[in-house]
């Protein structure tokens, strides 16, 4: 497997009492490796063809400042892999200052928090080798007992876009998980406040909430929780239920999906409308794929009740409705 999806269907079938065994790469997919150990399953490892291998390696590293912004910069140094560095010191290490609570959390969010905690520099926080070296480092300079513990009020966000596997992404990213990344704009650090406000900043950021047409908190709830990953990761931190709760309620459940250290801290932005745009243009129901989002907007809710559907308040739930029926209409004619 590739794909992050599969982690939350391991902790399924490890929570039925399943021997679960993952097969990924070399050298590849290494923090998906480390979300698979999380959940109690085997990673073994095969060696690819070399022109395979070559098309998956990261062009770009994901470097995460002091000030909590990260930037992707180029990368030619290969792979580094995580396991060639003692992971268990580096797990006791985190457990000690509060980072982890036990070694089934994810590494990465407590390695960033530790690095942003202590004020000690840039993290080349992706590829995960390259952060466990340098965590490495960092302890066996200062060790960690000088090293400030977990302060409890950090928030890491991973934002993730989709991506494919093209001859044209691999060219330009290396790799899908790289082209992901950096679609999704790199990772950073959120300092926790009151729900409202934590929420609202989270969402902006990730395109579910913005001016004149998503100001909606609780649509935007909705429709965050609905998108394929963030559903499947909200489901295994057991907060699968906020589409159906209050907006006070949600946002309370949505904060502390942030914050729980059981988080990956990976989140998908919110849909995109490029299909939307070709489609509606093709049918004439807007002028053109460049339409205004007003434009866009308003067609989206006449095509809505021309098909028997609720109206939203939101572009991104508006659009997220017919994306839903289009993907309905299509596995029914598959069948």
């Amino acid at each position: 497997v590739q794909d992050a999806d599969f982690v939350y269907l391991a902790s399924f079938l490890g929570g039925q009492r399943c021997e679960i065994v993952i097969l990924l790469p070399e050298g590849h997919a290494l923090a998906l490796a480390e979300a698979f150990r999380g959940a109690k399953a085997e990673v073994v490892r095969y060696a690819p063809k070399e022109e395979n291998e070559r098309a998956r390696t990261p062009k770009l590293k994901v470097v995460l400042h002091a000030s909590g912004e990260s930037t992707l910069e180029p990368q030619d140094a290969g792979l580094v892999d995580p396991m060639v560095h003692n992971r268990a010191n580096v797990i006791d290490a985190l457990r000690t200052l509060g980072y982890m609570e036990d070694d089934t959390n994810p590494i990465v969010p407590a390695i960033a928090k530790l690095f942003h905690a202590n004020r000690v520099g840039a993290l080349t926080l992706w590829p995960l080798g390259f952060a466990m070296a340098e965590v490495v480092a960092l302890l066996d300079r200062v060790g960690f007992s000088r090293l400030q513990a977990n302060p409890g009020d950090l928030i890491f966000v991973f934002p993730k876009a989709t991506a494919n596997d093209s001859k044209a992404t691999l060219t330009r990213y290396g790799s899908r998980v790289c082209a992901e990344i950096a679609k999704g704009g790199g990772p950073f650090m959120l300092k926790d406040a009151p729900t409202q406000e934590v929420v609202r900043v989270f969402l902006e950021r990730l395109g579910y909430l913005s001016a004149p047409f998503d100001e909606d908190v609780g649509e935007a709830i909705d429709v965050f929780a609905a998108v394929g990953k963030n559903q499947r990761s909200l489901q295994s931190l057991g907060l699968g239920a906020l589409p159906k709760l209050s907006v006070h309620a949600a946002s309370a459940g949505l904060h502390a999906a942030l914050a729980l250290p059981q988080s990956h801290g990976i989140w998908q932005l919110a849909p995109q409308d490029t299909a939307l745009r070709g489609a509606f243009a093709n049918k004439k129901l807007i002028r053109s794929v460049k339409a205004q989002a007003k434009e866009v907007f308003e067609a989206m809710e006449v095509y809505l009740k021309s098909e028997g559907l609720p109206v939203h308040r939101t572009y991104n739930k508006s659009l997220l409705e017919v994306q839903k029926h289009w993907a309905g209409a299509d596995k029914y004619v598959r069948r």
